[in-house]
């Protein structure tokens, strides 16, 4: 888990309490340990995609405020900007940040490695995802945007029309929308509930 939640933000320890409530199946970091998450996984991604007609166990990472995490922008290759920290293609070049991560989204649901993240805008995510990169995630989840940005991402103006407390879910490989009412955050007693049912081993195979 990737927590980029401003330090002025009201949601400050929110992403703390849930991982809190997966002790040993979670872990918390910010800004500063994208490039070691993404890279880690990236190799593990790697690893499995040459382990043909294996079941594997899945992994998640899960992005908050994507904005925040500038290792991850997409880089201008013309000037030769570039992580420092990246894994090392076939060639032996170094593959940047940036594009581990976007390898991640194009390849890593295949293989078990999932990545759910939330990004305050549109016009910010592009500076993470490209077109290509874009069109390989089937589940989106729009709130109220510009009928512009609604149509650049679940290909309709519909996320234009919706209340303060509405969303769309949008599927891209079925070109289907549901709108529905998003949750709020997980409450205290809900999480000290999931937490003890995991200690029981209840909700191991849920």
């Amino acid at each position: 888990m990737l927590d980029g939640t401003r330090p002025e933000s009201t949601e400050q320890g929110a992403w703390s309490a849930v991982v809190d409530t997966l002790p040993g199946a979670a872990s918390l970091g910010g800004p500063s340990e994208a490039s070691s998450a993404v890279a880690s996984l990236a190799e593990e991604v790697a690893r499995r995609s040459e382990l043909a007609d294996q079941h594997f166990a899945p992994h998640y990472l899960v992005i908050h405020n994507l904005a925040q995490f500038r290792d991850l922008r997409q880089q201008e290759e013309y000037f030769g900007f570039s992580s420092s920290l990246g894994t090392h293609g076939t060639n032996g070049n170094t593959v940047s940040i940036d594009k581990q991560f976007r390898t991640l989204l194009r390849e890593g649901p295949a293989v078990g490695v999932h990545v759910l993240l939330w990004c305050d805008s549109y016009n910010g995510l592009t500076r993470f995802i490209d077109r290509l990169t874009m069109r390989e995630i089937d589940y989106r989840v729009a709130l109220q945007m510009s009928s512009v940005d609604s149509t650049s991402l679940i290909d309709s103006p519909a996320a234009s029309r919706l209340g303060e407390h509405r969303a769309i879910f949008y599927r891209d490989d079925l070109g289907t929308q549901v709108k529905f009412r998003p949750y709020g955050r997980p409450t205290a007693p809900w999480l000290a509930w999931v937490s003890e049912q995991l200690a029981q081993g209840k909700l191991a195979n849920s």
